[in-house]
């Protein structure tokens, strides 16, 4: 079986627009993989592992389509199903944005801002 999973360290990669996925497949293989992913053909002049790349990404497509796998909503990761959202303190409280937007309201009505026209 071809290799294409070579990379020293796991690193985000985005699939897509809106997916990305943690892995460390080679930098050489990604726009095989994200052909694949997004439903383009294959391009004839590819090496077999390239073949191989694009494939991968096709059934990462159908595992996504059939419910296999899932965009996670905090990161817009691709991960499995029964994976859980990962721990962590939303990244800004409503406490946090009311205060931030009030700070913003009294700059912008403030006697030393320049009005806009």
């Amino acid at each position: 079986m071809f290799d294409i999973f070579k990379g020293e360290k796991f690193r985000v990669i985005e699939l897509s627009d809106t997916v990305k996925i943690e892995t460390n497949i080679a930098d050489i293989y990604l726009p095989a993989l994200r052909a694949g992913f997004v439903g383009f053909p294959t391009n004839p002049r590819w090496s077999a592992i390239k073949f191989h790349a694009w494939k991968v990404g096709r059934q990462w497509r159908n595992g996504l389509n059939t419910g296999e796998l899932k965009v996670r909503v905090s990161d817009s990761i691709l991960v499995h199903r029964d994976e859980e959202e990962p721990p962590g303190k939303p990244e800004h409280s409503l406490e946090e944005t009311v205060e931030k937007f009030s700070l913003w309201n009294l700059k912008l009505n403030s006697p030393f801002s320049i009005p806009s026209t």
